[in-house]
């Protein structure tokens, strides 16, 4: 496994992401995610607070791309924008739920920042899209700049020679 190549994957892909939910706010929907990542120690919403967020997200999104190599490695054996789809399909399930229970931990919720609910659903339809496909335009990144797996090259060097 490429461990370098799926973190900076995972930076690249997380960067992504939060465009496609910035473009999301833009249009009426979706919580800023770095900045209720920033927020959650108590500090209140600022431009230091948004940076913290970001850094947190970029270095959680690298650990993810490192977990999406591992699958693409040993489940899927193979790696490209299609399975990259697939596999942010268990991710999609377990952080839309996941989302519905910050305002359990996130000290600033519901007091200064709105609850992104289940999907980001309390964000309208645009929250719940936004965030369905920044995740699936991740993994279809993660899978498509990973590439072929080891076993994939391997093979392909075989039968080259």
């Amino acid at each position: 496994m490429n461990i370098k190549k799926a973190f900076v994957a995972g930076i690249i892909a997380g960067a992504l992401m939060v465009l496609v939910m910035s473009a999301a706010r833009a249009l009426g929907g979706g919580a800023d995610l770095p900045m209720v990542l920033g927020t959650m120690p108590g500090n209140g919403p600022s431009g230091a607070a948004w940076f913290a967020g970001f850094v947190a997200l970029m270095l959680a999104c690298g650990l993810a791309g490192i977990v999406y190599g591992a699958t693409f490695e040993t489940m899927t054996h193979r790696a490209d924008a299609m399975t990259g789809v697939l596999v942010s399909l268990v991710p999609v399930a377990i952080q839309g739920l996941m989302l519905g229970l910050i305002d359990n931990v996130h000290p600033l919720i519901p007091e200064t920042m709105q609850s992104p609910g289940f999907f980001m659903a309390n964000h309208g339809a645009m929250g719940v899209i936004g965030f369905v496909v920044s995740n699936l335009a991740f993994g279809a990144l993660i899978g498509s700049i990973y590439g072929p797996v080891q076993s994939q090259a391997a093979g392909q060097a075989m039968m080259d020679e």
